[in-house]
């Protein structure tokens, strides 16, 4: 019997088994990570199995044979693969013989970790970056959904309960409000596992936009975080400052400020301390590794509802030296996407877009005009647009309005909603001044 504590052959080989004659459990088994099979051999079969499965071809030795060819050694031969067929008596307990696997799988990793750590001790690396490297790879370890059976009882009577909140409300925004009634409606508020992407050019307010969103959430109570790879906090907080304020800006910037401004900045950094509870903000984590593990932390201490990360194209993500930045980007849209649905929270991205909204007539931007414009344009369950027409058209009509454009929207309508923009105070509000 071939076992220790970090493989078990024979449990190896009784899967495989089952899986070459009981094409029920094969279809329960399909999705199993080919590495929980420890011995190179039992890989390459079970990923011939999957090969002939996903071409809907019966599992058999002449097609496992056909498909490798001069290959069929590296699965241990024909005589093999007629022994793991013959040997077979009964599929029963076949989920418990696959949990079993993943068990050393996930022992095994664990193994190479502390092998990893050892390696990164002896070349002196610094401690926060051998926990961060530890922390993403236990997260990939256990990066495991649950089976999804199909059923619906508990969606319909989850969607019972929903419809019943919402007539309740009367119409009212179900999510957590951005206090921009005209986008609330729109987008019925910010709504937990979303991934809602601002993207614009520079100039066009998105980063002063997020940050009047994050103010809003937190003042309402709930808790934001906000990861700002350009600014400083100090950058940020003085922006905040003229917003919640109301003193301009410029004032600020160049300390020009009489005796009634200097009552407002006492004022405002009072109340900007009061959101501290709810509002954190992080100026120098740039890896898409450490925002997610600061993120995982907020939320364990039940300190997260709204994420906010300005911008996409700024984060590191550690990649390999021969990933393209498509497909970096790529990765970090779609690792926030399963963030926001892990954590239940609500996830703002900031993007910046091509330079194609510049050589256009009407520079309003479009879903093609996303850097990187595939993967985020797929992963975001809305896309919206800041854009400022008196930017580009001195003598346009619509000074000190931002149009925010919808672009993509999951399950609701496009469309544009028109809102004040006031950037001597930071500040976006309606177009009335009702949330002035």
């Amino acid at each position: 019997m071939n076992v220790s504590q970090f493989y078990n052959t024979d449990l190896e080989n009784s899967l495989l088994s089952i899986m070459l004659n009981d094409s029920n459990a094969l279809d329960d088994l399909i999705d199993t990570k080919e590495e929980v099979f420890y011995t190179t051999a039992n890989k390459n079969l079970f990923i011939a199995i999957k090969v002939l499965w996903q071409e809907n071809k019966e599992i058999t030795v002449p097609n496992i044979h056909g498909l490798l060819k001069t290959g069929i050694d590296t699965v241990g031969g024909i005589s093999r693969l007629s022994e793991l067929q013959i040997s077979y008596i009964t599929s029963a307990g076949y989920k418990e013989i696959a949990a079993n696997l993943e068990e050393y799988r996930v022992r095994r990793e664990i193994r190479n970790i502390t092998k990893d750590i050892g390696v990164m001790l002896n070349k002196e690396e610094k401690n926060e970056s051998i926990l961060n490297a530890v922390t993403s790879k236990i997260d990939e370890i256990y990066s495991v959904n649950e089976e999804d059976t199909g059923e619906i009882e508990n969606p319909l009577e989850e969607l019972g309960s929903i419809l019943e909140e919402r007539s309740l409300n009367k119409g009212k925004v179900t999510g957590i409000e951005t206090k921009l009634s005209g986008l609330d409606k729109r987008i019925n508020g910010l709504n937990k596992q979303q991934l809602i992407v601002i993207a614009g050019r520079p100039g066009q307010g998105k980063t002063t936009l997020a940050n009047n969103i994050g103010l809003r959430v937190a003042n309402q109570g709930k808790s934001v975080a906000i990861f700002n790879l350009e600014m400083s906090k100090i950058q940020i907080f003085e922006k905040m400052l003229s917003c919640v304020a109301f003193i301009k800006n410029d004032n600020l910037k160049l300390g020009n400020l009489n005796d009634e401004e200097w009552v407002k900045v006492a004022q405002g950094q009072s109340r900007l301390l009061d959101l501290t509870q709810n509002l954190k903000v992080f100026d120098t984590v740039l890896s898409l590794d450490k925002i997610i593990a600061n993120a995982k932390k907020l939320k364990k201490k039940n300190k997260l509802d709204v994420l906010i990360v300005d911008y996409l194209q700024l984060i590191e993500t550690g990649g390999k030296k021969n990933m393209s930045r498509e497909q970096e980007i790529s990765t970090i849209s779609r690792r926030l996407k399963l963030l926001s649905k892990e954590l239940e929270i609500t996830v703002i991205a900031l993007s910046q877009l091509s330079r194609a909204p510049e050589q256009r007539a009407d520079h309003r931007p479009i879903l093609s005009d996303l850097r990187e414009s595939g993967s985020i344009e797929q992963d975001a369950d809305v896309v919206m647009f800041t854009y400022r027409d008196e930017y580009y058209n001195p003598e346009s009509e619509e000074k000190g309005i931002m149009e925010i454009i919808i672009g993509k929207q999951r399950n609701g309508a496009t469309g544009t909603e028109k809102v004040a923009w006031i950037p001597e105070y930071q500040k976006v509000c309606d177009l009335d001044l009702n949330n002035y």
